[in-house]
């Protein structure tokens, strides 16, 4: 529009006219001259005429023709970019630039998706974390409530095992929530009423360890869903009555859960259901290791045994 109105000026212009016009009159006074002008000269007047008529129309319409400059330079604008766009991506045509907008697009709502989820799961752990401190706090709670009767539930049972001045004492330290609560838990152990508690691992011999986890898991084995439990050698440091109360705490926890106990104590051997041994076989090749269920009299043999030696006596046998 801009162009065709810069035309219509061109066309109506004050120079052209005028011009036309005085060409023909000059042509019409050479005609006495030259006759064959005077056709040359009417055809420039009509020219001149209809040029004119032209003139006033084009004039007319262009009045008529209203240009938005505002929206003619905005277009221009876009063509700017477009062809910035071209450069950029290295394409040539609208089709093509239109396929990377719609790539572009789907890889910025895919974005702005994966940003939402990330808000979703921030907030799902925000409210997670509030629930664990929550359960931790309750958690923690009934662990204090219980640790002074465990405490002297086991000094009890630690009695009936032979460590009659031995105490334990449970301490419970603030940590960061986990799956196992908030609390870090030590237990300490002291041995001869000192008053001084170390930790465990530090100052129980393996039978004072053994003996205590014995009491220990006594007492928890009905809250805990342990359906097997064994000992190895838990009578380690231990004869007499002690190790026949080990033997009884034992038969109790065997009650409800099957127990396996290797021992060399005939008073804890003597109070299970069953007896296996275990034995060595030299062959050929090599030394084979062997167990087998005994019979009632051979139980009574290996239990005369552990009383007397290999070779049992008929006290140890009577006894057994």
């Amino acid at each position: 529009t801009r162009y065709w109105r810069d035309w219509s000026s061109d066309v109506c212009s004050s120079d052209l006219l005028p011009v036309l016009k005085q060409s023909a009159q000059s042509l019409q006074t050479y005609t006495h001259l030259l006759p064959a002008l005077q056709s040359v000269a009417e055809r420039l007047q009509s020219t001149q005429i209809e040029l004119a008529d032209i003139a006033d129309e084009l004039e007319k319409l262009k009045d008529q023709c209203q240009v938005d400059e505002q929206r003619t330079d905005w277009i221009h604008q876009r063509l700017s970019e477009g062809y910035k766009l071209y450069k950029k991506h290295g394409v040539g045509s609208t089709d093509a630039l239109l396929e990377i907008q719609q790539q572009l697009s789907e890889q910025l709502a895919s974005a702005e998706k994966r940003s939402e989820q990330r808000a979703a799961l921030e907030k799902s752990a925000e409210e997670s974390f509030l629930q664990l401190q929550s359960l931790a706090a309750k958690l923690t709670s009934a662990r204090k409530q219980v640790i002074a009767p465990l405490e002297k539930e086991v000094a009890q049972l630690l009695k009936r095992v032979g460590m009659p001045n031995a105490t334990i004492q449970i301490q419970v330290t603030e940590q960061s929530p986990n799956e196992h609560g908030a609390d870090q838990i030590e237990f300490l152990f002291d041995a001869n009423q000192s008053g001084r508690w170390e930790h465990l691992k530090k100052v129980a011999s393996g039978g004072e360890l053994s003996r205590l986890m014995l009491c220990i898991k006594s007492l928890v084995a009905d809250s805990m869903d342990m359906p097997t439990l064994i000992f190895d050698e838990i009578d380690t440091g231990i004869s007499g009555e002690a190790a026949k109360q080990v033997g009884m705490i034992m038969k109790e926890m065997a009650a409800s859960r099957q127990l396996i106990c290797i021992t060399h104590q005939p008073q804890i051997a003597g109070k299970a259901d069953a007896h296996y041994l275990v034995y060595k076989q030299s062959g050929t090749a090599a030394v084979r290791t062997g167990i087998r269920l005994l019979n009632e009299e051979e139980r009574v043999k290996a239990i005369a045994s552990m009383l007397s030696g290999q070779e049992p006596t008929a006290a140890a046998l009577a006894n057994a």
